[in-house]
């Protein structure tokens, strides 16, 4: 299902009323596969900063659902995307 609605250009950011987007439910489900592509395909522009209306992201909600390793991946992309955007913003700011 995750592939199809892809397919038809559901976007991956939409989110319902308590701001669970595709990547939170993955996440908080354990779904390795779903997360990686979530996190990998520059074209799906995933927010994987995005939190749900109690403040947590999806690296905090496969922690808590006992995906440690899960967590850990997602918080690696999390700290790479903000290295990339501070060097970018310095190189634009100097």
């Amino acid at each position: 299902m995750f592939e199809f609605l892809l397919d038809l250009g559901v976007s991956a950011n939409v989110v319902d009323l308590k701001g669970y987007s595709v990547l939170h439910c993955a996440a908080a489900g354990g779904r390795h596969r779903i997360v990686e592509r979530l996190c990998s395909d520059k074209s799906l522009r995933v927010d994987i900063y995005l939190t749900i209306s109690s403040g947590e992201d999806a690296a905090i909600m496969a922690a808590n659902n006992g995906f440690k390793e899960l967590s850990s991946r997602i918080t690696r992309k999390m700290y790479i995307g903000l290295r990339r955007s501070t060097l970018l913003r310095l190189l634009i700011e100097s």
